[in-house]
Order: C-alpha cells, then structure tokens, then sequence
C-alpha cells in the first residue's frame, strides 16, 4: 500500500513527487546492498551475484530516482514514465534473485537433524564445519540430534534412534510410565518417535531449565514412575548438578546397550 502510495505522488511531478522517486531510488539500493552483504557471506556460492544485484539495482534505483519533471524537460524517451516503469520492474526482480539462490540452494540440499538452515552452509557457523575442514560432509547442513558434535547416544550419525538402548529400555521399562529420562527434546525425540512412549526432558527443549527438583525425581523413582536416566556425554540432568549427584550415586550404569551412560535406578535387591 505504501509502495502504490508513493508511486503515484513520483508521477504527479511536484517537489513532494520528486522526494517520493528519491525513496524509491534509495529503497532499492538500500535492499540490494543489504542483499549482497549475505551474499558476500558465502563467497563461494553464486560467486558475482551480489555484485550484479548491486550494480543493477543502483542502475534502476537512479533511474526511478530521475524527477518526472526533469525528465519531461529533458525529452529523452528513456526517462518518461515508462521507463521508469522499467527500471522499477528490473529493480524489484534483481532483488529477488538472492533470496531465489538461497531457495534453490536450499531445495537442493539433503538435511538432517531438527535445525536446518536456508541457503548455503557459511563457514565457522558453530557446529558447522566449513567445505575442506574435517567433519565437512558436501550437501549436509544441521547438526545431529544429541549434543553438539555428537555422533552417538541416542542418535545416530544420520540422525536415527540407537537401537540396542531403544531395545533394551522397551524390554526393561515394565509398568512404568516414563520409558526414560533425558535432558533435554534432543535427546528425547528419537526415543519417543521409536517406541511411541513417553520420554521425561528433565531439562527441557534445551536441557537448561531446572523443572525438576532431587526430591521430585526421588518421587518418581519410588513410586515406580521412572526407572531409567539417560546422560549423554557431560550433560547434566536438567542443568542441576544436584540431579546429575543423585542418579549416579543412586543408580547403575547399564552397559552394553550405548546412548551415552544409561542409568538403571531401580532398587537393587540382595545378592
């Protein structure tokens, strides 16, 4: 609406039209150059894109920006309303070549994980290895599920359950109403998605929250309600280094079975 606006104040030809083309002018160069300066965070992808998008957008953004008035003066057939109508046309589809790389780019690519990312890979995103640097895999953008650079636990490289903890938690889990307890959607998601049970993220979506309390999770594990923590590497459980005390004193390490250290809190009977 504001665009139709101040189009049609640049074609009633006063000063105040002359102002209008003047922030038409400066929109597409002001958008253009935002868009080459991503651009130009990939140097190896499009290579020349940005600089086209610039160069032709300041082109028509200077032609729109032309006072109608002046241009009827001038009587050159190039800067009468059509023309500008040309270069407005020119400008607005030159800003659209960045973002149609990007889709393209995107539309292409094989992702996995839960976090994918428009466009292509930028180089020193973390947890993201740029092309030639170890661990670079040539079209895949995201992080695997787990902590970050982990290529094992509760998900696997491709970004798939680990089989033998999912087993070995559907044969063990009886009656109990959480399958396991992780730290944090991570973590819980392959678990869920493979065996449709539900999975405790004592930390929540990031495993950062304290929502759960030692006395809590004391709850839980004697009424029956949960038998099983999982911890990845050095995760903590629910951020609370308190949790994280209690269930490795409290519990068993299950080995055999990978997904990091799985923790078998049920009461131990007498040998």
């Amino acid at each position: 609406m504001g665009a139709i606006d101040v189009w049609a104040r640049r074609a009633a030809g006063s000063w105040a039209g002359a102002l209008a083309g003047l922030v038409v002018g400066l929109t597409l160069v002001g958008s253009a150059a935002l868009g080459a300066l991503v651009l130009a965070r990939t140097p190896g992808f499009a290579p020349g894109l940005g600089g086209m998008i610039a160069g032709l957008a300041a082109l028509a953004g200077l032609v729109v920006a032309i006072p109608v008035r002046l241009a009827r003066w001038s009587r050159a057939a190039w800067l009468t309303q059509r023309g500008a109508v040309a270069a407005a046309i020119v400008g607005l589809a030159v800003l659209l070549a960045g973002p149609a790389a990007y889709a393209a780019e995107t539309m292409r690519t094989n992702y996995s994980g839960g976090d994918p990312h428009a466009g292509p890979r930028i180089v020193g995103r973390p947890g993201q290895p740029g092309p030639g640097q170890p661990g670079a895999v040539p079209g895949q953008q995201g992080v695997p599920g787990g902590l970050p650079g982990q290529l094992g636990g509760p998900v696997g490289p491709a970004g798939v359950a680990d089989w033998p903890l999912i087993a070995y938690l559907q044969a063990n889990v009886g009656t109990a109403t959480w399958i396991v307890a992780v730290v944090s959607a991570a973590e819980a998601a392959p678990i869920q998605l493979a065996t449709g049970k539900p999975v405790m993220t004592m930390g929540g979506f990031n495993g950062g929250d304290q929502a759960l309390t030692v006395p809590r999770l004391q709850s839980l594990v004697g009424s029956g309600a949960l038998r099983f923590v999982l911890l990845v590497n050095s995760g903590q459980a629910g951020g609370s280094p308190a949790i994280t005390s209690w269930v490795t004193a409290r519990g068993r390490i299950v080995t055999g079975v990978g997904g990091g250290r799985l923790y078998d809190l049920a009461p131990r009977t007498a040998p």
